[in-house]
């Protein structure tokens, strides 16, 4: 089992979401990564997504605030290629892992710092949870009761992050081959969740008077939204193509009600008060009187695009999903046999899972005895509390 990346040691002193998917994503690809976690691990180890993140690397427990644990991190550090945390702007400073003070003592790491905000500015010190980051760049619509904004629940800025921080440190060691130098990749989570702007923006714009009625954004000829069906299922619809609204008409037997406008641009054409109602109220009860399969089949029979509304964790056995190879399953430590998405990009040499996600420390003695420790060594660090 190889990757793209065989041959690169990566130490993650992250934790929460980007930093581990980010490190997640280069140990898929082939890197070796060591994750150091503090005592008692990582604080979202109770967390699922963990079993996916952390899966294919190796752990060891450190204590960073220890002169011995700090020693281990630092001979760690000395023959590794990459090195990414996910401290508050200052911590690394403070325990001597700031940038400046690593890349003079190892110029060729590269080292990767993701923040919530950034590591200045008026918002360095500001908490970057998903949900107040959403607030703050303005991706929350007014959805609630009364019209209260709402948190959508896509942590866009932590997955954001992790992809930014993999692109930059990607090209950090493209750029390292041509001048010998690692170099800092900064960025955050408010960075993440900016770089996803372009997807929100146009429908904030464009916010429907009733918020309860999700299917139609707006007046016009274009309906996209998940319909409930009548065996209780439901069904994706998307009128995007031309055409297609006026056919889903045809194919809900209300063309009659809501005629097709002259012309072919029908989505420039808006909808009557009245024809809007009758989209509104008598559409639903359509989609209701039949199950879901048949109007999956009526539709496509209409070539109107619809697909079914997945419950989680049904897409992995989809037959696509099958087909382009991205299902992985194996017996996880924890949760026992689990499938989850494997390497998703596909290339002459794709990388593969390793493995699953490590217990905290499980490889604390094998990486200490690699780095030179004996084995008295080892057992002073774990007597100190400096290793686990």
């Amino acid at each position: 089992m190889s990757g793209t990346l065989e041959g690169v040691t990566v130490v993650d002193l992250s934790w929460g979401r980007p930093g581990p998917m980010a490190t997640g994503l280069l140990a898929d690809h082939g890197a070796t990564v060591v994750r150091v976690e503090p005592p008692g691990g990582d604080p979202y180890l109770p967390f699922v997504s963990r079993a996916v993140y952390d899966r294919g690397k190796r752990s060891m427990i450190l204590d960073l605030r220890t002169p011995d644990g700090a020693d281990a991190l630092h001979r760690l550090l000395a023959g590794a290629d990459v090195m990414v945390e996910s401290w508050q702007p200052g911590v690394a400073e403070r325990l001597g892992l700031g940038y400046d003070t690593l890349h003079a003592r190892y110029p060729h790491l590269v080292c990767c710092s993701i923040s919530g905000y950034g590591d200045d500015g008026a918002l360095r010190d500001h908490a970057g949870y998903e949900s107040l980051v959403a607030a703050r760049i303005g991706i929350m619509a007014l959805g609630g009761q009364g019209g209260d904004p709402v948190y959508p629940g896509v942590p866009i800025g932590g997955i954001g992050a992790a992809l930014l921080a993999v692109i930059g440190i990607m090209a950090a060691l493209v750029d390292r081959e041509d001048t010998g130098a690692g170099q800092r990749v900064e960025t955050s989570v408010y960075d993440g969740a900016l770089s996803f702007l372009n997807m929100f923006w146009e429908g904030l714009e464009n916010l429907p008077d009733d918020m309860e009625r999700p299917a139609v954004k707006v007046p016009r000829r274009l309906l996209v939204g998940s319909m409930l069906c009548g065996d209780g299922e439901y069904l994706g619809v998307h009128t995007g193509a031309a055409g297609s609204y006026n056919r889903l008409m045809d194919a809900l037997g209300l063309s009659d009600r809501i005629p097709p406008p002259p012309g072919n641009r029908e989505k420039a054409v808006p909808l009557t008060a009245e024809e809007y109602e009758i989209v509104l109220t008598e559409v639903p009860k359509v989609f209701a009187g039949q199950p879901r399969a048949f109007w999956l089949a009526r539709l496509r029979a209409y070539d109107v695009c619809a697909i079914p509304v997945l419950r989680p964790g049904e897409a992995l056995t989809e037959p696509q999903a099958l087909h382009n190879g991205v299902v992985v399953e194996f017996d996880d430590p924890v949760l026992g046999r689990v499938a989850q998405v494997g390497v998703a990009a596909r290339m002459h040499d794709p990388g593969s899972v390793r493995g699953p996600a490590p217990r905290p420390g499980r490889d604390s003695d094998d990486v200490l005895a690699e780095l030179g420790y004996d084995a008295e060594g080892v057992a002073a660090l774990h007597r100190s509390g400096a290793a686990g």
